[in-house]
């Protein structure tokens, strides 16, 4: 069913018939930077778990094509979306500057002692040792010996 566009926002239909329906996509029109764009977005696909963010489409011969996600605008919905600035969350909450770059040293190696660590970070090694046993007791790196290895290094590189 084709619904009516209105300044209001979304509006899905005239009719209150969107609890009957499974499955409800929204096209539109937008305008970014000045060129004219189809964007779409699943409102809802029941029993989905499926992506709610908007996307610029194409209809080309061989089919709809999605393109880059729209995640940087606001007021989509108006059909004039406006960019807006995104922060994005830290790879690890809670972690200094220093802890992330041991932490990712480690990631890329296979093992290494706290003097190879201190000599690849540039962090004295006193200040090596206590991020280790941080990271130790955050679980984030395990103790071999005198070497130490990230936990879950397929995770982090």
């Amino acid at each position: 069913m084709e619904g009516g566009e209105g300044s209001a926002g979304l509006q899905l239909t005239g009719y209150q018939v969107s609890f009957l329906t499974d499955d409800i996509v929204s096209q539109r029109y937008v305008e970014i930077e000045g060129e004219l764009r189809k964007a779409l977005v699943v409102v809802k696909m029941r029993g989905s778990t499926h992506s709610r963010e908007f996307r610029i489409y194409e209809i080309t011969a061989t089919g709809v094509q999605l393109r880059e996600s729209l995640r940087e605008y606001d007021s989509i919905i108006t059909g004039m979306p406006k960019r807006q600035l995104r922060i994005p969350p830290p790879l690890y909450p809670g972690l200094t500057e220093q802890e992330v770059l041991v932490l990712e040293m480690l990631a890329r190696a296979d093992a290494m002692s706290p003097a190879e660590l201190a000599k690849q970070t540039g962090v004295p090694l006193a200040g090596v040792d206590f991020i280790l046993e941080r990271l130790v007791q955050l679980r984030f790196v395990t103790r071999k010996g005198a070497r130490y290895e990230a936990e879950a290094r397929r995770r982090l590189t």
